[in-house]
């Protein structure tokens, strides 16, 4: 009986999966880091032990903001950054932001602001009368 041949993944795609697993997981690590001062257990001195909770929450926040920047920095670079071989870029296989989707929505067209309306488009709430222009309403 012959096994299965393992799953190949290309490196820098792993790598790149990963990398966008780690951003959206950084604010939940976030979180949880911020709550750690909350299981500290207080000193035990009357006097409010804040100065060591602030300064965690400090080094922590600097930490995160170092965290994002640079996975922001290898995910913009992705798999291109010192790639010599072509066909190697992660990105291509990645769908086009700038392409619309199959469920985009048609463009909208531009409305036309009847006179009288108000400033309001033409079929818009509060266009068939009223509104901010006194003289909408008059003659009825």
């Amino acid at each position: 009986m012959r096994r299965p041949a393992p799953v190949f993944l290309a490196r820098r795609a792993y790598r790149y999966r990963r990398l966008l697993d780690a951003a959206r997981l950084l604010p939940i690590a976030g979180l949880v880091l911020f709550m750690v001062p909350v299981l500290w257990q207080p000193a035990a001195t009357p006097a409010a032990d804040t100065g060591r909770g602030a300064t965690y929450l400090f080094i922590v926040w600097a930490i995160l903001i170092l965290a994002a920047l640079v996975i922001s920095h290898r995910i913009v670079t992705g798999g291109t950054a010192g790639s010599d071989t072509p066909g190697n870029d992660v990105r291509a296989a990645l769908p086009d932001p700038a392409m619309p989707g199959p469920d985009a929505l048609p463009p909208a067209t531009p409305a036309t602001v009847l006179p009288g309306s108000g400033g309001l488009p033409s079929g818009a709430a509060g266009s068939g009368g009223g509104g901010l222009d006194p003289t909408a309403g008059a003659g009825r």
